[in-house]
């Protein structure tokens, strides 16, 4: 399975630290983001603070989650069928764990 994940990278010309890279870098972002909200949920609307906290939250559990499959060696993988995500997907949606086939089913069974 690693040999299938390198594939990916190699044909979108990036390697594995600088996804990692990449995904690191938008954890911090998101981190900053719950940060700031905790920071000012005071001087919000609760509605506002639900939903941006939420979003941050579910976006670093993402970017969580493609860092584990990345160190398995399963980054760039479809969760679903098991093959190959677009490269132009993943360099899109780093995050991503379905091809766009099996994301359109998960989005119309959900």
């Amino acid at each position: 399975m690693a040999t299938q994940s390198a594939t990916v990278h190699t044909t979108s010309k990036v390697s594995a630290s600088a996804i990692r890279a990449r995904l690191d870098a938008e954890l911090r972002v998101h981190c900053e983001v719950i940060s700031g909200l905790h920071q000012t949920r005071d001087e919000i609307d609760p509605a506002v603070y639900a939903h941006g906290l939420s979003s941050a939250e579910r976006r670093v559990s993402e970017l969580q989650a493609a860092v584990e499959r990345l160190n398995a060696g399963r980054y760039g993988q479809c969760e679903r069928c098991a093959q190959l995500i677009a490269s132009e997907r993943l360099d899109y949606l780093p995050h991503v764990r379905y091809c766009i086939g099996c994301q359109s089913s998960v989005d119309v069974s959900s």
